[in-house]
């Protein structure tokens, strides 16, 4: 519930502040330079829809950006199910985008925080969503339930992601609101913060899950898996 609380909350704010953040500040013409290829993405884009001015230009990295988070998901599962599984792939997929939000506080490396935080969501939503289910037999009527508590917890994240990174972004400055700064005495983004401190808590009470059989089956599945027996009704 948690764990996917903060990754929606991670995940709104940034589309929340992004826009501002490029149209305010990044796009600038003194900025532009100072961003590692962005000048170059620019380019590639004014030769397929023209000459783009700073708004348009952010919308474009925008839809680049929120139509690769939908996608990449795909890639996610089926790294996932092949290779690694699910687990991996999750924690994987946490750390890509801790150390995204922690690159948007530098400017020079725009680019690749938001290419991390793309292949973080792909490798983590999919299999998050499927170690839920997981935990409970195909007719476990507590599945329905256990999911419908999951998607409170992301509709939680979603609802207060604008208010507070939104607001910390707008008042404190763009990098409280996305990545915590390199320095000590700086405070760290609600979003990196809080979801580094769930993924923590998802590991470690994973290793519960591995020891109970929360679903009443022999040879429970256990989340994260990469083979997982489903063994008969008791």
């Amino acid at each position: 519930f948690s764990t996917e609380m903060w990754e929606r909350f991670s995940y709104y704010g940034m589309r929340a502040l992004l826009v501002l953040y490029m149209v305010d500040y990044l796009l600038r013409p003194d900025r532009i330079d100072s961003a590692f290829g962005l000048a170059e993405l620019k380019a590639i884009l004014e030769r397929l829809s023209g000459p783009l001015d700073v708004q348009p230009l952010a919308s474009q990295i925008y839809g680049l950006y929120t139509s690769l988070v939908y996608l990449t998901p795909i890639l996610g599962g089926f790294i996932a199910d092949r290779w690694l599984g699910r687990t991996t792939t999750i924690v994987l997929g946490a750390m890509f985008m801790i150390l995204g939000h922690f690159l948007m506080a530098l400017e020079h490396y725009f680019l690749p925080a938001l290419l991390l935080l793309i292949l973080g969501v792909g490798a983590f939503k999919p299999n998050i969503s499927t170690q839920v289910g997981e935990l409970y037999d195909t007719h476990d009527r507590r599945r329905d339930r256990a999911y419908s508590i999951f998607y409170v917890g992301i509709n939680i994240g979603a609802c207060l992601a604008p208010l507070v990174a939104g607001t910390m972004g707008e008042r404190l400055g763009w990098r409280y609101g996305f990545a915590c700064a390199g320095h000590p005495d700086q405070c760290q983004c609600a979003g990196g913060r809080g979801f580094h401190t769930r993924i923590l808590v998802h590991h470690i009470g994973h290793r519960r899950l591995e020891e109970r059989d929360y679903s009443g089956r022999r040879g429970a599945v256990v989340a994260g898996d990469r083979e997982c027996s489903v063994g008969k009704r008791n």
